[in-house]
């Protein structure tokens, strides 16, 4: 974990802590981020270094998108909203109580943003992590004060994403404690209100061997404690928790060994995340490369568990893509999804649609650390998947940018409607060897094929 030190000092020099913002506007895509990716924002400023996107749409109006991203200029977590599918874009930041630091890596080096949702009656979600500013202590004229363990912060909308209150603390950290990675799933409650599941990875004295599970009842105006879902030796990179028709709740995570070997474990609770068992799904080297979860969706239409994650098993890392068709109890064979093309493929994410079409995309890395962003789907619950293809028109030079300071743990993502999916990835074309311009596109792509019965 001590690399996560590292790159927390790199970003810090590289990064500018403000910037003008009255220079022009760029100039707006006039698509709809069909026919060719467009940019997710509307940020005039010309130095920007957007990353870790995740993409909401609303199932009754997909021109209406949100997506959640961080711009390490500035260490800001933002928020964009469009009501007409990328042709316009309303941007803002998310407000952080006075007692946390802004949006800045974590002490583990990590970019501390969670992913958007979309619940019901207009409202949206995302969770965030932020250290507590410690207080003062004698210390040199020059040092500023010590960060305690990061807290898990939550911010709302309930007008779609126009707007979102301040974020506020649902799970304090200690000086010897830290909860990362938020990562946030909705549900209906019985009365039809929202109910938020959240996972976060915590670290206890350095040591980052704990996933938690929270749970709100009341669309996030209380949140349960949190319940530990690692049992010993522990495990960490826990994935989003799913929740199945059934109440089921669903979480995927590694434990790590010295030679480089994983192991995916799932972890089920049958009553509403109360308590968990867990089990081996697989294990092999470089699984989940360094802190990348493997990612699970349950099929609304079969019941069906998936699974997408990354390992070395056929050399260079590739994508893979599991299921389980009796509720995570046995995993049908491995289904490799890059399969088009050379370099390697990592950092996967995947959506599934209400009418059961399975959306996978992914970056693919190919010479001169150039990226393209991989997209396949299957409809027929995962029995065969389409060709993968490339969804961005430009190569993404990550030699441009803020990628490599932050490392291959913050994928491309996908949100999917029974008609279409839409992605969301961190790009540079806008980018020079001096702005290291990077920010977040979106695409959507038209499914038209039928799921098979």
């Amino acid at each position: 974990m001590m690399a996560g030190g590292v790159l927390l000092v790199a970003a810090a020099v590289r990064l500018p802590s403000e910037l003008r913002t009255d220079e022009a506007a760029a100039p707006v895509s006039t698509e709809l981020c069909v026919g060719r990716p467009c940019r997710a924002n509307d940020d005039p400023r010309p130095v920007r270094g957007y990353e870790a996107p995740s993409i909401a749409v609303d199932q009754q109006d997909p021109l209406h998108q949100v997506v959640a991203d961080v711009n390490l200029v500035g260490t800001r977590c933002s928020w964009h909203v469009t009501f007409d599918g990328g042709k316009t874009w309303a941007d803002n930041e998310f407000t952080i109580p006075p007692e946390f630091a802004k949006c800045k890596l974590d002490s583990n080096g990590f970019i501390n943003i969670g992913n958007v949702v979309m619940g019901g009656g207009g409202n949206v979600y995302v969770a965030l992590s932020s250290p507590r500013i410690g207080a003062p202590a004698p210390r040199a004229a020059d040092e500023g004060d010590e960060d305690i363990g990061e807290s898990v912060l939550l911010a709302s909308s309930t007008d779609g994403g126009r707007t979102f209150g301040p974020a506020r603390e649902i799970l304090a950290g200690r000086p010897d404690r830290s909860f990362v990675r938020p990562a946030l799933s909705v549900a209906p409650g019985p009365d039809g209100g929202d109910r938020l599941f959240l996972t976060v990875w915590g670290c206890n004295d350095g040591r980052c061997t704990e996933g938690h599970l929270l749970r709100s009842e009341d669309a996030g105006a209380t949140f349960s404690e949190p319940l530990l879902f690692t049992p010993d030796p522990g495990g960490n990179s826990p994935s989003q928790p799913v929740v199945a028709a059934d109440g089921s709740v669903y979480v995927t995570f590694l434990r790590r060994y010295p030679n480089s070997e994983a192991e995916l474990l799932v972890a089920r609770s049958g009553d509403d995340g109360q308590r968990f068992d867990s089990g081996v799904i697989d294990k092999q080297n470089n699984l989940g490369l360094r802190y990348e979860p493997a990612k699970i969706a349950v099929d609304p239409t079969r019941g069906w568990i998936y699974l997408v994650f990354t390992d070395t098993r056929d050399g260079p890392s590739r994508v893979f893509f599991r299921r389980s068709k009796d509720q995570g109890r046995t995993w049908e064979r491995v289904v490799r999804l890059h399969t088009t093309g050379g370099g390697r493929s990592y950092s996967p994410s995947f959506s599934v649609a209400p009418n059961g079409r399975i959306d996978v995309v992914f970056y693919r890395r190919g010479a001169g650390e150039k990226d393209d962003v991989r997209a396949t789907y299957s409809t027929d619950g995962g029995s065969t998947f389409a060709k993968d293809e490339a969804i961005n028109d430009v190569p993404i030079d990550r030699k441009i940018g803020y990628w490599n300071e932050v490392g291959e743990f913050y994928a491309p993502t996908v949100a999917s409607t029974a008609a279409s999916a839409h992605f969301a990835w961190s790009d540079t074309r806008d980018g020079t060897p001096v702005t290291n311009t990077q920010e977040i596109f979106t695409r959507r792509i038209d499914r038209t094929e039928a799921p098979a019965a």
